[in-house]
Parts: structure tokens; C-alpha cells; sequence
């Protein structure tokens, strides 16, 4: 069941988008900090004067920070997004395949409709020992995706007022 549950859903692919989203957002944001810095570098060094360039210096100064905080907070979004991406891809590789479930399942159907006079008693547990074993690898491996998940994505940044 969990091997299906992983497997057949919509798999990363959402995450790789919003991932990118972050990224591209990050960049964009970094893109105005860095024209803003040069912008004030300008006006500081001189090439604007009076009080009305240093109106625009000190207005400017907390959107540059903001800008910075921003971009910031989008690429640690990107990173924890890349953090499920990876925590589900492990899952996945942990996983038993449903090929493999399905082959325990076919084999045990098999032996007990062949267990005349318990002759496959053994066979039959170490067959079910074999499918508990592909149950916990699984339950194990949703338990980590899980706990990776809820944690990294518990933060959204929050884009916050200017001050």
C-alpha cells in the first residue's frame, strides 16, 4: 500500500516547479538589490546633491534590505523545497518495488493453494517474513519522507512590510 501510495501519485514533479518558482523569484529580487546598490553607490558618491539625494539614500536603504531579506528567504524556500525533493526520492528508493510485492504476493498464493497436508508451512512463513520485511522497509522509508516533509516545509517566508 505505501509502495503505491509513493509511486503512483504526482511524484516531484509540483516540487521542481514551485523549486524553480523560488529560484527565479530569489533572482529577480536580487536583480532589483543589486541595481538599487548601484543606484545609491551614485547618488552617495556624489553624482546627486542636497538634501533631496539624501532623502532618496535614506528612503531607499530599508527596500534595498527588504529586497536582500526577500531574496534571501526565497532561496532558503528553494532549498527547503529541494530538501522533500531529495527526502522523496530516497523514499522511493527504499521502497520495495510493486513488481517485488506483487511476486510475494503471486508466490504465497501459490503455496498455500499447494499446501497439502502442511507441506509448504515453512515456505509459507519465510514467504510472509519476506512480505513483513517489505512492509517495514516501506513503512519505514514513508515514516522518513514524512518527518523530512513536515519539517522543511513547515516555513514559508514571509515577504514582510518595509520598514
Amino acid at each position: 500500500m505505501n509502495s503505491a501510495a509513493l509511486t503512483t501519485g504526482p511524484g516531484p514533479a509540483s516540487l521542481l516547479n514551485s523549486e524553480t518558482a523560488w529560484l527565479n523569484l530569489s533572482a529577480e529580487y536580487d536583480t532589483a538589490a543589486t541595481e538599487l546598490s548601484e543606484l545609491l553607490a551614485e547618488v552617495q558618491a556624489g553624482t546627486w546633491q542636497g538634501p533631496t539625494a539624501e532623502k532618496f539614500v535614506a528612503a531607499h536603504v530599508p527596500y534595498l534590505a527588504w529586497l536582500l531579506q526577500n531574496s534571501a528567504n526565497a532561496t532558503a524556500a528553494a532549498l527547503e523545497h529541494d530538501t522533500v525533493i531529495a527526502a522523496y526520492n530516497a523514499a522511493v528508493a527504499a521502497m520495495p518495488t510493486l513488481a517485488e510485492i506483487a511476486a510475494n504476493k503471486a508466490l504465497n498464493a501459490s503455496l498455500i493453494a499447494t499446501n497439502f497436508l502442511g507441506v509448504n508451512t515453512i515456505p509459507i512463513a519465510q514467504n510472509e517474513f519476506e512480505y513483513l520485511q517489505m512492509w517495514l522497509r516501506a513503512a519505514t522509508a514513508m515514516a522518513m519522507y514524512e518527518a523530512v516533509s513536515q519539517t522543511a516545509m513547515t516555513w514559508v517566508p514571509p515577504t514582510g512590510q518595509i520598514s
